[in-house]
């Protein structure tokens, strides 16, 4: 995900829909839209972090809103796996003035991201 622009290293051929799928998450972290992040999240999803677990859209809205008032920049990205309902991520992001590598998951469910988990390393 080069400044402004998507995953840019693998892009697994089989399920380009979830890669399009993540490139539209990469845009609204970076507008910092909280409700529009929150609204691509199953009523019931999880979102585990390396420091906290928010269950439902309310708790993943107020988490991500948390985020992104530290006002993240995503430098770089890439898919390195997919299946039919998943994808396994990294970014180069830039929190604070520290640089840090993401490493993630997305599960999705009816069209909507059902649970992730994100370690910042």
């Amino acid at each position: 995900m080069a400044t402004g622009s998507a995953p840019s290293k693998v892009v697994p051929a089989e399920n380009t829909g979830l890669v399009s799928w993540l490139e539209k998450q990469v845009e609204l972290l970076r507008a910092r839209d909280g409700a529009g992040l929150a609204n691509r999240y199953h009523e019931d999803a999880v979102l585990l972090r390396f420091d906290k677990v928010a269950h439902g859209r309310d708790e993943i809205r107020d988490t991500l809103l948390e985020w992104t008032s530290s006002k993240p920049v995503i430098e770089d990205g890439w898919v390195t796996a997919t299946g039919p309902d998943f994808l396994v991520y990294e970014a180069i992001e830039h929190v604070d003035g520290e640089q840090l590598t993401a490493i993630g998951t997305m599960v999705f469910r009816d069209g909507l991201l059902w649970r992730q988990t994100v370690a910042f390393v």
